[in-house]
């Protein structure tokens, strides 16, 4: 009898729906569960009620940037997995310093491939299992 492998869902908060819609796509095609979040108010509650394994945000948006996502997430959801992406600094500092500090998993810089996209979240998501 083979094991059953733990459903991972991945909550991809970013403003920008383009960006958005691509991540959900190459996610649920490596065959991870997706929710989408427009900012990062919605994208907390979305955590919350899909039970996420994982979270992909984007550290600049309207209405609850990555950095009080991060830390909320830290806060009320510790065992959640956090990649950071942008595609410049958050106030005037590196944006990965930033994540780093409030306690993401990873970072990646936009724009960035897709393969190294689905690895963090692999990587992310059998540290989630464990």
């Amino acid at each position: 009898m083979t094991p059953e492998v733990p459903e991972i869902r991945v909550c991809v908060i970013d403003d920008d729906p383009g960006v958005r819609d691509l991540v959900s796509r190459v996610l649920r095609r490596a065959s991870f569960t997706t929710i989408e979040a427009e900012d990062g108010t919605t994208g907390l509650a979305a955590v919350e009620s899909s039970q996420a394994n994982v979270v992909v945000t984007d550290m600049t948006m309207p209405n609850g940037g990555g950095s009080l996502v991060i830390s909320e997430l830290k806060r009320r959801f510790p065992s959640v997995r956090i990649l950071a992406i942008s595609g410049g600094d958050v106030g005037g500092r590196n944006f990965r310093d930033v994540a780093t500090e409030l306690g993401a998993h990873d970072c990646l810089s936009k724009p960035f491939r897709l393969a190294d996209l689905v690895g963090k979240v692999n990587a992310l998501a059998i540290t989630s299992a464990s």
